[in-house]
């Protein structure tokens, strides 16, 4: 549980950190991106952590390269096609890259996909069977997006949207293609992890603190909708694992 306890700490750590810049009116500067990266990494190692204890280290990796590579295709197409909606990445979220056409990408954006569906596959197949967790671990990692989106546009400023956003701040276009790119995410780590049930209980702690930092953060900078976020938390929790036999 040592990845999951330093995910959580590095978490609140820049969950309070962003709480003192507003209230001090300091500038985070690179404060920020180097925050942003250490949840990110944090947060990918909690992530495989289930799989490692399932899968071994190996098959793990694959699983978590192959939905970053799911994941981050899904965004080159969002970004050149509007998959997702018509959107562009600011300089708030570094290190990134510029890509033709005058469009930043993230470095990192690969590895949140992972994180995501990783924690939202592994919560699931702890509770339903293959198939089901697919389908399961998609809803709730775009339920998770949909929720977030106000703040990480609004007061987190990764990026903004280029249309009108119905959706708690999110186009209607945008769960639609979070569902097929969260389903294939998923569907590659059923396919690496065949029948076995992640060990630990990293995914659900993970998408409950998660899920808590965009309701704190929204609330403290003035993005109610954020408080959102803390509808999915009772039923997170609430659905258990089945008693075994």
């Amino acid at each position: 549980m040592t990845a999951l306890r330093v995910f959580l700490l590095v978490s609140a750590v820049s969950v309070a950190g962003a709480i003192l810049w507003l209230v001090m009116r300091w500038p985070p500067g690179i404060a920020s991106h180097l925050a942003g990266a250490a949840i990110i990494l944090s947060g990918a190692a909690a992530a495989m952590a289930p799989f490692v204890r399932t899968v071994g280290w190996t098959r793990a990796l694959v699983a978590a390269v192959g939905t970053s590579v799911i994941g981050g295709a899904a965004e080159l197409g969002g970004l050149y096609q509007g998959a997702f909606g018509d959107y562009v990445y600011t300089d708030a979220w570094e290190p990134s890259i510029d890509l033709p056409g005058g469009l930043t990408y993230p470095l990192l954006l690969p590895v949140v996909w992972f994180i995501i569906l990783g924690a939202c596959y592994s919560y699931a197949r702890q509770r339903v069977r293959p198939a089901f967790a697919v389908i399961a671990g998609a809803i709730l990692a775009t339920l998770v997006d949909l929720v977030a989106e106000a703040v990480l546009t609004g007061p987190v400023g990764f990026w903004f949207w280029l249309e009108p956003t119905p959706l708690l701040g999110a186009p209607l276009l945008n769960p639609v293609y979070w569902l097929i790119t969260g389903a294939a995410g998923c569907g590659w780590l059923a396919f690496v992890c065949g029948r076995t049930v992640p060990r630990g209980h990293e995914g659900q702690w993970m998408l409950v603190a998660t899920l808590t930092g965009v309701a704190v953060i929204g609330g403290t900078h003035g993005e109610p909708r954020g408080l959102w976020a803390l509808v999915l938390v009772p039923a997170i929790l609430a659905w258990r694992e089945p008693k075994e036999a």
